[in-house]
């Protein structure tokens, strides 16, 4: 850390009420410095609550992303996986918009989110520990953990009742019909620059030979007068 000393290993069993105020000191500091460089006050509370909602959003996403990248089609990179999830995500919750994307691709390359995410998928093979707890390093996420976890098991329930095959297969056609117009009006406009490219080449072909004509009919006229002379 900038002009701080590194900080000790904080040790297992860490009260939740500590652990969000080391978080709280490390945000204040760090964003006095580039490339955060921000004004804030949040609070302890302020900050535990943004990230219940980041958590929250980041793990609808991922069920969106997820049923996107399962569905395996050939010449489909990571652009159109998330575009295709983002409007997944807007169509499962009531058009609400994943506005996170920037956390999300943070969050999505963290071993510990990858676990918490896979705690979610299987929620009774997960090891439950105390909210107040945190692992050997201090880090997890955060007292509010164990709600969260609960709150993302039902939030599963709630998706796979919203997910069925119906649901699904009106979601995906859409996107499938929007992709098709997307290819269909890049087509025409391919046509009409070749319809305008050959029209413009008929124009220029024409007028080419009606200039030959001319020259033709002077000619002819010249040698009709030097005949005559």
């Amino acid at each position: 850390m900038v002009g701080s000393e590194p900080r000790p290993i904080q040790g297992a069993e860490q009260r939740g009420s500590a652990y969000w105020k080391r978080i709280h000191e490390y945000f204040h500091e760090w964003k006095n410095y580039p490339p955060w460089k921000f004004v804030s006050d949040r609070n302890e509370c302020s900050l535990q609550s943004r990230w219940d909602v980041i958590q929250d959003s980041c793990n609808k996403f991922c069920g969106a992303y997820d049923q996107i990248t399962n569905r395996k089609i050939s010449g489909m990179g990571i652009k159109e996986h998330m575009g295709m999830a983002i409007t997944l995500y807007s169509t499962m919750h009531e058009g609400k918009h994943f506005r996170l994307v920037h956390c999300w691709t943070i969050l999505n390359k963290a071993p510990k989110w990858m676990n918490f995410v896979a705690s979610l998928k299987n929620p009774n093979g997960a090891h439950k520990r105390p909210a107040s707890q945190m692992d050997e390093n201090g880090e997890g996420f955060g007292p509010t953990s164990t709600a969260t976890r609960l709150k993302g098991r039902k939030w599963e329930k709630e998706k796979a009742k919203r997910a069925n095959a119906s649901t699904l297969k009106d979601t995906w056609t859409e996107i499938m019909a929007n992709k098709g117009k997307l290819i269909e009006k890049r087509d025409e406009k391919k046509e009409e620059k070749k319809d305008e490219h050959h029209k413009w080449f008929m124009e220029m072909t024409n007028e080419k030979v009606a200039i030959e004509k001319d020259k033709v009919a002077l000619e002819a006229k010249r040698l009709e007068i030097d005949a005559t002379r």
